[in-house]
């Protein structure tokens, strides 16, 4: 989680539990290698749209979308 934390800065954590990012698309965020998470995302897109990788397929996220990203 200590790379996705530096990468990322999220503007809230709740312990190790629970990390709250808002990417308005004003950041720039580094390309870089893939990340591994023992995790659940939940991405809601609000405006605009943006391309994901997941599992090295990409998805396109688009205004009112919800993602929900489990481990398997």
């Amino acid at each position: 989680m200590a790379d996705f934390y530096n990468r990322f800065s999220p503007e809230e954590v709740y312990g190790s539990r629970l990390a709250i990012i808002e990417i308005t698309g004003d950041q720039q965020i580094p390309p870089s290698s893939p990340i591994r998470l023992n995790a659940i995302s939940i991405m809601i897109a609000s405006r605009g749209e943006m391309s994901i990788d997941i599992d090295y397929l990409t998805y396109k996220v688009r205004k009112n979308n919800v993602i929900f990203v489990v481990e398997h």
